[in-house]
């Protein structure tokens, strides 16, 4: 019986392909051979195995008893089903934590927004990958406003989701002529949250989603198939 790795190990293999698949370095329908990772990430293969097996529950890997492990493969309906779900889970756990509203969640809230904005201001013009930094701010605020539902299980599930639909946010990026950073969307949204004003936050977030959803399929829609590799870059794994 194998012994299972330490959390560290395991965390750090799920951070770095969590990363490679987000960031496009391993394209849709990818292989993902235990032993090649294991030597790329300088750890055993069960840690490996053990962060493939948990990125498939979360929907970035698929795991078929014939094929192996594989990166998920991406499609316009799948991201409308990822966007659909999203505005289904996440309006409710944005709505609960609108209504508990409590001093950390609003301190929480205001502290990802001002990030956001610092980050905002500093991103160019013109078509380019998602800055990582971007990234990380843009998927903390919105982690933040539904952070206060408190439902650990739900959050986990938006997380997810969010994650699988980034993938398809980043990949548009390298079209994209301006970034969507510098509109007014997330400063009314978060006035919104903190005004505790369900009646507009609520459509607000809905549109921000559709919004997303219209314009990744207006700009994917026209490419080769995204089960292409030459959309991504490549990779040495």
């Amino acid at each position: 019986m194998t012994e299972p790795s330490p959390p560290s190990l395991v965390q750090h293999a799920i951070r770095r392909l969590r990363q490679d698949i987000l960031e496009g370095r391993m394209p849709p329908l990818h292989k993902l051979k235990i032993e090649v990772l294991r030597d790329a990430y300088g750890i055993s293969s069960t840690p490996v195995r053990e962060a493939l097996t948990r990125l498939a529950q979360e929907g970035l890997v698929t795991n078929d008893l014939r094929r192996g492990f594989r990166v998920a493969p991406m499609s316009l309906d799948d991201f409308a089903d990822i966007i659909r779900l999203r505005l289904i889970i996440e309006s409710d756990a944005l709505a609960v934590s609108i209504h508990q509203c409590t001093e950390a969640w609003q301190t929480k809230v205001r502290s990802s927004y001002e990030q956001l904005m610092i980050t905002a201001s500093m991103m160019n013009d013109g078509p380019s990958s998602t800055p990582k930094e971007w990234a990380e701010v843009h998927k903390s605020f919105h982690s933040a406003i539904i952070s206060g539902c408190g439902s650990a299980r739900q959050l986990e599930i938006c997380d997810a989701l969010y994650d699988q639909a980034e993938r398809y946010v980043r990949l548009s990026a390298r079209t994209r002529a301006i970034p969507r950073a510098r509109g007014r969307e997330h400063e009314m949204l978060y006035e919104a949250v903190l005004g505790k004003n369900l009646d507009v936050a609520l459509p607000l977030f809905r549109q921000h989603l559709e919004l997303t959803l219209r314009s990744i399929g207006d700009q994917l829609g026209n490419t080769e198939p995204l089960e292409s590799p030459t959309l991504l870059e490549g990779s040495a794994l």
